[in-house]
């Protein structure tokens, strides 16, 4: 059987189903960091200098494009003052 770089490029679109769910879980922790940020009142550019990140940072994590680690999301918890482990449920 001989591939074709259409074979290859439609191979490489397709999701697996743990893609998937890894992107619904990034939607859910991002919707509800900027809910907790709106809900502060906090502009963006105001909410990373508190937290001291990079707005881009913030930016990637409440659009769901960036896997926070635990540290970022431990701190996080922290700095929105809601129960501990709230934010990391949403990640599994």
């Amino acid at each position: 059987m001989v591939t074709t770089s259409d074979d290859v490029s439609t191979a490489t679109r397709e999701k697996t189903p743990t893609d998937s769910k890894r992107k619904q879980h990034m939607n859910k922790f991002g919707e509800r960091l900027k809910s907790l940020r709106e809900s502060k009142k906090l502009a963006l550019a105001e909410a990373c200098r508190l937290l001291s990140i990079p707005q881009s940072r913030l930016h990637e994590l409440e659009r769901g494009v960036r896997i926070p680690t635990p540290g970022q999301v431990e701190r996080l918890e922290k700095f929105y003052q809601v129960d501990p482990g709230l934010l990391a449920a949403l990640m599994q």
